[in-house]
C-alpha cells in the first residue's frame, strides 16, 4: 500500500477513537433516541479493533497514544462490550450507571492527555470522519 493511503487510512483510524471517545465522554442524556442508535452503532462496529492493544501499538506514534492511554482504552472496551445487547442505546441515558460514569472519566482522560478539547461527536464527525483515500 502506497505510503501516503497507509497515513490517511489510519489518520481516519485515530478519528474514529476520538469519536467514540466524544460519545462516551458526553451527557447522552440531551441526544434522541435516534443519535443515540446511531452512536451505539458507530462504537458496537469499531470499539472492539481500535481500543486494541494490538492496533494501538501499530498506530503511528504521532497520535500520542502511550501506555496509559492504551490501558484505559482497553478498559473502556471492557466495560462498553459487557453491556452490548439489544436496544443498549437505552442504556446511556441512565445517569446512575456507575459503568458509564467509568467510561465517561477514563473518556474525558484520554482526550485530556491527547489535548484534544471537547467539541460535540456530532459536529465531529461532520468535520473529521471523511473518507478521501
Amino acid at each position: 500500500m502506497e505510503e501516503n493511503k497507509k497515513q490517511k487510512i489510519e489518520k481516519y483510524h485515530f478519528e474514529e477513537i476520538i469519536y467514540i471517545l466524544l460519545i462516551l465522554s458526553s451527557n447522552l442524556s440531551t441526544y434522541d433516541e435516534d443519535e443515540l442508535v446511531n452512536f451505539t452503532e458507530d462504537i458496537e462496529g469499531r470499539v472492539d479493533e481500535l481500543f486494541s492493544k494490538d492496533f494501538l501499538l501499530n498506530l503511528n506514534k504521532i497520535y500520542g497514544i502511550d501506555d496509559i492511554i492504551i490501558k484505559y482504552l482497553e478498559e473502556i472496551k471492557e466495560i462498553i462490550t459487557a453491556m452490548y445487547e439489544p436496544q443498549w442505546h437505552t442504556k446511556l441515558k441512565e445517569k446512575s450507571n456507575i459503568s458509564l460514569q467509568k467510561i465517561k472519566t477514563l473518556s474525558t482522560q484520554v482526550l485530556e492527555k491527547l489535548k484534544f478539547e471537547y467539541i460535540s461527536p456530532l459536529e465531529f464527525s461532520k468535520e473529521y470522519l471523511n473518507i478521501d483515500w
